[in-house]
C-alpha cells in the first residue's frame, strides 16, 4: 500500500483545516469539558465524568457493542447483535429504558480467527455511519438507503499486528474535520519488559478508504494498548482511553496532528462487579452544534452573502453557490446572533438570535434588493412678474418617485438666479439655506415630497421681457436633476391696482371624506400698487396640480377686510371639510385668494397656491 504521497496530502489538509476552523482545542485541550457515555464488558453502559474517571451506571444490554451520538442531536445510536455475534445492526438506543430500535441494514462480520464483531462506530456530519472491525475492515452504512459498503477491506500483514512487525491493527473510529481517525499501538517495537509507548494516528479517506499516517507520538504510563476503540470527537476535541501493562485504565485527550496525549483521570469503571473494565466504545455527549441555513433572493439561492456570527463566539462565513452557510462546533450553552449582509440588499429577518440549544439550529434569510431613490425637482411661479416688483415668489419642490427607495445623505438644491432678478431669500421648513443653496439630510421615502422652498426675488425695472430661472438638485443617493421656469416680465401698470398673492399655504397631507380639515394656515400679500378691498380665501380640491375655482370647493378659510400695498394678512381655519362624495385617492389642495373675483387686480392669475406640504390623501 503506497501511502507516502497521500499521507503528506492529508497531513497538510488537516493542519490547514484545523487552522481555518479555529480548532485551538486540539492544541490546548479543554480538560473535562465533555462528559461521555462508555460501553464496557458485555453491554454495560456508563456515563463517565472525565475529571474523576468515575461513572454512573445507565443500564446493561448484553448486545451493545459500539455507540455514537447522531451529529447535531442528543440521540444515541449503537451497534447491536441479535443472533449470537454473527450479524449486527445499527440501532437507536434508549438507555433510560434499556431498550433500542433497529434502524439500519444487517452487517455480516468478516470472519478472521473467529467472529470479528464491529468494535467502534462514527457518524459523519451527513448522518452516514462508519463501522470498524478488529482486522481493519471499515464499513460505510447508509441508514436511509439501507446499503452497506466496505470502503477498506481487511488489512495486509504489514499494517496489522500480531502479523505486523511493529504495530497493532488500526482500531477505534472517530470523525474529525471530514476524515476518519484511527490509531495503532506499537507492538513489534516493545522494550524488553513487554510494554510499549508508541502510537500512530491515522487518517482515513471516507470516500476511498485510503489510509495514511497523520502523526506518531508517545503515550504516558507505558501503555501496552490504547483504547482507540474508544476514540470519539466533540467540538474539535478527540478523546481516548488507554490501558497500561498492569491493567490500569485512564482517560485522556488526543491531538492527532502532533501525536500528543494529555491524561485526564484514571478510569473507575467496572463491569459485572469485576475489576477495572476497558471500554469497548465511547460517545461524547454532544455539547457543540452547528448553526446553519440558506439565504435566498426571490426564492433562488443567493451566494456570496457575508454571514456574521456574534455573541459567545464570533466569526464570518459566506454563502455558497446553493446559498448555504454554516457555523459548526458551537457550544450549545451560549448565546449567538447571525446577521447577513450584502451591499444594496435588505434581509428578512435582519438577524437571528439563538441561545442554549441542544441540537443543530437553522436560521434562513430572504434577501430583497433595496430600491434606489429617484428624486425630481420642480419650480413654479404664479402669473407674470412686473418690472420693478419687490418680493416676487418662486416655489421649489423636491419629490421622490413612488416606487423608489428612501434617500440617504445630504440633498442639495442650488437656484441659479437669472439676470434681471435679484435673490432676496430662500427658505423652507426643514431646509438649511444660505444665499442660493438649501440642504437637508433627513430621509425622504418613495412617493413623498419635502416641504417646498420659497424663493423670493426682486425684479429689476430694466428686466427683459422673459427670464429663465433654473434650479439644480443633487445628493440623497439619487441621480442629479434640474428644472427651469420661464417667467414673463410685464411692464409696470400705469394704473394703480392691487395684486393679491398667496405666499404661504399649509394643509394636512391626509383627510377623510366627510370629515373636517384642521390647522389650515394661509398667508397672503398685496403685491400690487393700490390697496385691496374685502375678499375671501377659498379652499379647493383637484386631481390636477393646477387647481382653479372650477374644482371641488371645500369651504372658506377666512375673510380679509382689506390689504394695503405690500401689507400681509394671515389666518388659520378648522372649519373646512371634505365632501363625503369625494372618492379616496391622492389630490391637490389649494388656497385661492379672492375666489369670487370681488377685487379688480393688476394680475389675477397669481391668486392660487397649492399646499406647501404636498398632495393630500383622501381616505
Amino acid at each position: 500500500m503506497k501511502l507516502t504521497t497521500f499521507s503528506a496530502a492529508i497531513g497538510r489538509c488537516l493542519v490547514v483545516c484545523a487552522a481555518l476552523l479555529g480548532l485551538g482545542s486540539l492544541q490546548t485541550p479543554a480538560f473535562g469539558a465533555d462528559p461521555i457515555y462508555a460501553v464496557v464488558g458485555q453491554g454495560t453502559l456508563y456515563k463517565v465524568d472525565l475529571t474523576t474517571g468515575t461513572g454512573s451506571l445507565l443500564g446493561t444490554v448484553p448486545t451493545y457493542l459500539a455507540i455514537a451520538f447522531k451529529p447535531g442531536t442528543s440521540q444515541l445510536y449503537g451497534i447491536v447483535t441479535t443472533d449470537g455475534w454473527t450479524t449486527f445492526t445499527v440501532a437507536q438506543l434508549f438507555p433510560d429504558t434499556n431498550s433500542y430500535t433497529l434502524v439500519g441494514p444487517t452487517i455480516v462480520s468478516y470472519d478472521v480467527i473467529g467472529g470479528q464483531a464491529p468494535t467502534d462506530m462514527a457518524f459523519a456530519e451527513d448522518g452516514t455511519v462508519y463501522v470498524t472491525e478488529p482486522q481493519g475492515r471499515i464499513l460505510k452504512i447508509d441508514l436511509v438507503g439501507g446499503t452497506v459498503t466496505a470502503i477498506r477491506g481487511v488489512l495486509p500483514s504489514e499494517w496489522c499486528g500480531p502479523l505486523s512487525n511493529s504495530f497493532s491493527c488500526p482500531s477505534g473510529l472517530a470523525w474529525l474535520n471530514g476524515f476518519l481517525i484511527q490509531a495503532q499501538i506499537g507492538s513489534g517495537l516493545l522494550p524488553p519488559d513487554g510494554n510499549g509507548n508508541t502510537v500512530q494516528y491515522l487518517a482515513v479517506n471516507p470516500a476511498t478508504g485510503a489510509t495514511a499516517v497523520l502523526s506518531t507520538g508517545s503515550l504516558p504510563d507505558r501503555p501496552y494498548k490504547a483504547a482507540i476503540g474508544t476514540l470519539d470527537a466533540e467540538g474539535g476535541t478527540l478523546y481516548s482511553e488507554l490501558e497500561d501493562a498492569i491493567g490500569v485504565n485512564f482517560w485522556g485527550i488526543v491531538d492527532p496532528y502532533s501525536g500528543t496525549f494529555t491524561k485526564l483521570a484514571d478510569s473507575q469503571l467496572r463491569a459485572g462487579g469485576n475489576g477495572p473494565a476497558f471500554a469497548r466504545s465511547l460517545a461524547v455527549i454532544p455539547t457543540h452544534f452547528a448553526i446553519s441555513g440558506q439565504v435566498t433572493l426571490g426564492g433562488v439561492a443567493f451566494s456570496g452573502v457575508t454571514m456574521t456570527l456574534g455573541g459567545s463566539q464570533t466569526g464570518t462565513a459566506s454563502t455558497d453557490a446553493s446559498g448555504n452557510y454554516s457555523f459548526p462546533n458551537l457550544p450549545g450553552a451560549g448565546s449567538y446572533t447571525v446577521t447577513p449582509s450584502s451591499s444594496g440588499y435588505s434581509f428578512n429577518p435582519p438577524n437571528a438570535a439563538l441561545s442554549n440549544f441542544s441540537s443543530d439550529q437553522t436560521a434562513n434569510f430572504a434577501a430583497a434588493l433595496i430600491a434606489s431613490p429617484s428624486l425630481s425637482i420642480s419650480k413654479t411661479h404664479s402669473g407674470d412678474f412686473v418690472k420693478g416688483q419687490s418680493g416676487a415668489i418662486y416655489d421649489v419642490t423636491v419629490s421622490n418617485a413612488l416606487a423608489a427607495g428612501p434617500t440617504s445623505g445630504t440633498v442639495t438644491v442650488i437656484d441659479t438666479i437669472p439676470s434681471g432678478l435679484t435673490l432676496v431669500s430662500m427658505a423652507g421648513t426643514g431646509w438649511g439655506c444660505v444665499t442660493n443653496t438649501c440642504t437637508r439630510s433627513d430621509a425622504l421615502a418613495g412617493g413623498g415630497s419635502y416641504p417646498s422652498i420659497t424663493v423670493t426675488v426682486n425684479v429689476s425695472g430694466k428686466a427683459p421681457a422673459q427670464v429663465t430661472n433654473q434650479v439644480n438638485l443633487s445628493g440623497g443617493g439619487s441621480a442629479s436633476a434640474s428644472a427651469s421656469d420661464l417667467t414673463t416680465i410685464a411692464s409696470a401698470n400705469p394704473h394703480a391696482e392691487p395684486d393679491l398673492v398667496v405666499t404661504q399655504f399649509s394643509a394636512p397631507i391626509s383627510g377623510a371624506a366627510g370629515g373636517q380639515l384642521s390647522n389650515l394656515s394661509v398667508t397672503i400679500q398685496n403685491q400690487g400698487s393700490a390697496a385691496a378691498g374685502a375678499f375671501r380665501i377659498g379652499i379647493y380640491l383637484s386631481k390636477k396640480s393646477s387647481v382653479s375655482t372650477k374644482d371641488t370647493f371645500l369651504g372658506v378659510a377666512c375673510s380679509i377686510a382689506g390689504l394695503n400695498v405690500a401689507q400681509t394678512g394671515s389666518c388659520t381655519s378648522n372649519s373646512v371639510g371634505i365632501p363625503a362624495s369625494v372618492a379616496a385617492g391622492l389630490y391637490y389642495i389649494a388656497a385661492i385668494a379672492d375666489d369670487q373675483k370681488l377685487v379688480k387686480e393688476s394680475h389675477d392669475t397669481n391668486n392660487t397656491r397649492v399646499s406647501d406640504n404636498g398632495p393630500i390623501t383622501v381616505h
